[in-house]
């Protein structure tokens, strides 16, 4: 009974909030090879975002609706793990660009092979109808 009121006590918040964390944790754990520096989850959001041929901070910023000092320390942190570069950006004098270095490129590749494999996962325990069912709720929730 307990139980019972726990689970309807959740919101929907928590449990998005939750199978967030749950699935930013199990890519962490498999996609490090050793040697590679651990990520904070700040970090590894803002480089899922740094694609093409660079994206600016304050573009960053925007899209992941932080302040440009937080993405600025993430970008540092990714620096440091030799995962992306700063350069100038093409035509301005003041504007800079943050851009995948071939290690990063190699990490997010590996890391969305494995959101693939978290899918598959995810239709295992909760079966393939039940896992398009809940992705096409998000895509309406979230107006995609």
């Amino acid at each position: 009974m307990a139980d019972d009121l726990e689970q309807a006590r959740t919101t929907i918040a928590e449990l998005l909030r939750e199978g967030v964390r749950w699935a930013g944790d199990r890519l962490a754990e498999r996609v490090l090879q050793p040697g590679e520096p651990v990520l904070s989850a700040g970090a590894r959001l803002v480089m899922a975002h740094v694609v093409g041929e660079g994206v600016s901070t304050a573009q960053l910023a925007r899209k992941l609706r932080v302040s440009r000092q937080h993405v600025h320390a993430r970008v540092k942190e990714l620096a440091a793990a030799g995962l992306v570069v700063v350069e100038p950006a093409p035509g301005s004098q003041r504007e800079k660009v943050v851009r995948a270095t071939a290690a990063g490129e190699d990490r997010r590749g590996r890391a969305l092979a494995e959101l693939r494999r978290l899918d598959d996962e995810i239709a295992d325990r909760v079966g393939r109808d039940d896992l398009e069912h809940l992705r096409s709720t998000l895509r309406r929730l979230l107006d995609r």
